[in-house]
């Protein structure tokens, strides 16, 4: 090579080493002004560094509005709202996450009328755009809707100022007691050893006790035995009745792993393998009919010395039970083969299970034998709807509970809980196990911090007031002719004005559980599974009302719903909350949003109504802007704007009803076959019926 042409290559081989290192420099500058910014909430990530894969720069935008710009020119025209909006959508403003120190959008405060005008675009044509044109615009055809964008947000404050406003010092309940103890055991890695303990006080419970009374004693504590026992809905729907339902029967090899976790010895575990062998090798046609006394023995001792036991104690209240009771007649079978010691050393396994399911929900699967796993897992797998907390399961906003869930709800047990999930630290894997297993606790904890006495004083009038115009309404207002007879009418109205309307944690929590300083959580846990199913027992023993039913959804739900034939209503405290209520909303926008969605509730008592009741003519008619699918979420729409009518004007109830409704894209809604319109047809509808 000629040196001329040698020192030009590595002229420019110096050229192009510097400038790598120069734009690698200037990468890592711009990656840490990037972090900076982000950390301050002073930018966002550019839409070309989102991607892993594809995007790999350092881009990002600064957060800085055009109102923004107009403070930093001392500017005059802005007011705070747009000033605090920064990168948010219109009817938004930026705040930052308490637990996180993150930014995020939330809704913008507005009160004491709860319009949010901003979101709105006055010119528009259709009213849900008047109502929150530009908020939607925004959006960009994200799926999401005005009235609910926040509920996951507003759960997830919630649940921040629970877990880290806790001070395991001051615990005075039973909630914060078990999450205290549960802290200091998880984080001294003690779990196993208070799973022992709760092992032995469960084996002692069962001392002098037959088999079947056994059985009961097991199932008090909702274990997974052969029959277990739980209340549920009459033929009618307006009363309580006490069920046998079909239990478990355990695997040989789940059965013998559960028994060696505890420490249980050859012999033990022998019989009871034998025991569970016997009973799932049964053929149908090798099992016994079952006999009324074999049930009832076990009921009995399921609730005998609790506050419940007065009907079963003086012989006038007998469980009802069908011969589908499968494992129980395969239990039964291989107690007459084998006898008692082996059904005992079978129980006894039942209880290794029992505890294992409790100490899951607090810490999954670690710690537990793969076959104890995989027998939870599998009942958890036979729930077909989706648990979060005992008696409680996750709706979405379109979803109406029904009798299927009553009855999964007042016989769901620990094992229902399950999840492989990986442990947290212990201060949040102790509050998700007691969010899950002190359900009315929790209730309480969210009432106070998302509704409160004030609050609630003035929901209470307002309840009081839906109930009389509804009835009014039902009887003499504009859509009174949806229903052909006068005599139903009638009917139908008296049942509004005396509905039940119950608003989760609002009372005062009574009883609670007897407890020493040594119980562990495992221990307070198990006795916290038989107060609930006391508490569910009690709905048939004590004769209660059908409104006395627990409510199916989590507190922090944002949604209210009526059982079906009943005139109950459950208003949920994840509902109270802006945009549908507030302590600080005048009348009118109270009366327009969460008292809509009462009168809502209450007009299903129309839509319950036996369709041949109903005057089709004049109901076609009504609601020829809606599909035939959705009429009964529409007749209930109607009947609660035409209720408010004169208690509101007709312009405030279209424009508080259309906002509420709002959403994005255009078609946002339930998805598949729903009697829920599409949401923003929703609104328009409202407005169209108000001003028709």
């Amino acid at each position: 090579m000629e040196p001329e042409l040698a020192s030009s290559s590595v002229l420019v081989l110096g050229s192009v080493a510097f400038a790598v290192f120069v734009a690698a420099a200037s990468h890592v500058s711009l990656c840490t002004r990037q972090y900076d910014c982000l950390s301050n909430g002073d930018c966002i990530v550019a839409s070309s560094s989102m991607s892993a894969w594809f995007g790999g720069s350092c881009s990002f935008q600064n957060a800085v509005s055009v109102t923004s710009l107009e403070l930093a020119n001392m500017s005059s025209s802005a007011s705070l709202a747009t000033m605090s909006r920064g990168v948010c959508s219109p009817g938004e403003i930026q705040s930052v996450r308490s637990a996180s120190g993150l930014m995020r959008c939330s809704r913008q405060p507005s009160f004491p009328d709860a319009f949010v005008s901003s979101a709105g675009d006055p010119s528009a044509n259709s009213f849900h755009m008047r109502a929150a044109g530009k908020w939607i615009a925004s959006k960009r055809g994200q799926k999401t809707s005005f009235g609910f964008f926040d509920a996951e947000s507003i759960s997830n404050l919630v649940e921040d100022d629970i877990v880290y406003g806790f001070d395991p010092r001051t615990a005075h309940n039973d909630f914060d007691r078990f999450r205290a103890v549960c802290e200091s055991t998880l984080a001294s890695g003690a779990m196993a050893f208070d799973a022992s303990t709760t092992y032995a006080f469960l084996k002692a419970e069962l001392t002098g006790l037959d088999v079947l009374k056994s059985v009961g004693k097991l199932s008090s504590y909702l274990c997974d035995t052969p029959v277990n026992f739980a209340s549920d809905l009459n033929a009618d729907g307006n009363g309580w009745v006490a069920k046998a339902i079909d239990g478990n029967m355990f695997s040989v090899e789940t059965i013998d792993s559960a028994l060696y976790s505890f420490g249980d010895g050859f012999f033990t575990r022998q019989r009871a393998r034998e025991f569970a062998e016997t009973a799932l090798g049964a053929s149908l046609s090798d099992l016994s009919v079952i006999e009324a006394s074999q049930v009832n023995s076990a009921f009995e001792a399921s609730v005998l010395g609790s506050n419940i036991d007065d009907a079963v104690v003086i012989g006038s209240y007998t469980v009802s039970f069908t011969q589908d009771l499968i494992s129980f007649a395969r239990f039964l079978h291989a107690l007459g083969v084998h006898g008692a010691v082996h059904a005992k050393a079978y129980l006894r396994g039942v209880n290794a299970m029992c505890v294992s399911a409790i100490r899951s929900s607090i810490t999954g699967a670690s710690g537990l034998e793969a076959p104890v796993s995989a027998a939870l897992e599998g009942i958890r797998k036979k729930s077909n709807f989706n648990p979060v907390a005992l008696g409680r399961f996750e709706f979405d906003v379109f979803a109406e509970p029904t009798r299927e869930h009553v009855a999964a709800s007042l016989s769901m047990r620990p094992s229902s809980l399950f999840s492989f999930a990986i442990v947290d630290l212990p201060r949040k894997s102790c509050f998700d196990a007691a969010k899950k297993l002190f359900s009315d606790a929790y209730d309480k904890l969210v009432f106070d911090r998302l509704v409160g006495s004030e609050l609630n004083t003035r929901l209470t009038t307002l309840i009081a007031e839906m109930k009389g115009r509804v009835n009014t309404e039902l009887l003499s207002g504009q859509t009174r002719f949806l229903i052909a007879s006068e005599a139903d009418r009638t009917r139908i109205a008296s049942f509004a004005s005396s509905a039940v309307v119950t608003i989760p944690g609002s009372e005062p929590l009574t009883g609670g559980l007897s407890l020493s300083s040594s119980d562990g959580p495992v221990t307070i846990a198990l006795k916290q599974s038989r107060l609930v199913f006391l508490d569910n027992m009690g709905l048939a023993l004590d004769f209660r009302s059908v409104c006395e039913l627990p409510a199916l959804m989590a507190a922090t739900t944002r949604n209210a719903y009526i059982l079906s034939n009943s005139n109950c209503v459950w208003l949920l405290p994840g509902i109270l909350v802006p945009p549908l209520a507030s302590i600080r909303y005048d009348q009118s926008s109270l009366r327009s949003r969460i008292g809509y969605v009462v009168a809502h509730e209450l007009g299903h008592l129309a839509t319950m109504s036996p369709l041949s009741t109903w005057n089709w003519t004049f109901a076609t008619t009504l609601m020829a802007n809606y599909t035939s699918s959705t009429y009964t979420e529409a007749a209930a729409d109607l009947i609660a704007v035409s209720s408010l009518r004169g208690l509101v004007s007709d312009g405030e109830l279209c424009s508080h009803t259309s906002q509420l409704w709002a959403a994005s894209p255009a078609g946002y809604g339930p998805q598949g076959p729903s009697p829920h319109p599409v949401m923003n047809l929703r609104g328009d509808n409202l407005c169209g019926f108000v001003f028709r």
